[in-house]
């Protein structure tokens, strides 16, 4: 597998897990002409945050959001979208890779803040295939040496890695 799977430790006793290749923060995206405004998820008192139910995203949310903020919960991604867009909500909170990606193709949404949650992403195989594992590893470190993962993320997501926490 390997499209957005967070290691954890649940996880790890039926998968194996290649080393992180992404720090999967959660991140808080408004629409650019409001960015002035909801510069921050403490900005939103009073406001609907939009998040994808069961997720990491509206766990934060429901956590740290300003008391007086509704939380709105959404299916998928594309629902939050097209709900940013047609003014039902203020801001979405979700994974940030998600949020910049959308970012990158449409300039009528921005990112504002990022969150780091201490989640990774990982490619997962089955537990005893460590040939695989380490294959992956191996390439990885190569991508990285030479810079070919900074270039990757930068066109994705529009920045280097590390630069929320930078």
């Amino acid at each position: 597998a390997a499209s957005a799977v967070t290691i954890t430790e649940e996880r790890a006793q039926n998968l194996g897990f290649t080393d992180p290749y992404f720090d999967a923060e959660q991140s808080l995206m408004v629409l650019s002409e409001n960015a002035g405004n909801y510069s921050s998820l403490d900005a939103l008192g009073g406001q609907r945050i939009g998040v994808q139910a069961a997720t990491t995203g509206q766990r934060y949310a429901e956590e740290n959001g300003p008391d007086d903020a509704e939380i709105v919960e959404y299916p998928d991604s594309s629902a939050l979208f097209q709900a940013i867009q047609g003014g039902e909500i203020a801001a979405i909170l979700q994974d940030f890779p998600v949020n910049a990606f959308f970012a990158t193709q449409n300039d009528t949404v921005t990112v504002v803040e990022q969150y780091p949650t201490g989640e990774q992403y990982g490619f997962a195989a089955q537990v005893d295939n460590t040939a695989l594992i380490d294959a992956i590893n191996g390439q990885l470190e190569a991508l990285r040496a030479d810079g070919t993962y900074d270039e990757i993320y930068m066109e994705w997501f529009g920045e280097a890695p590390g630069a929320a926490s930078d």
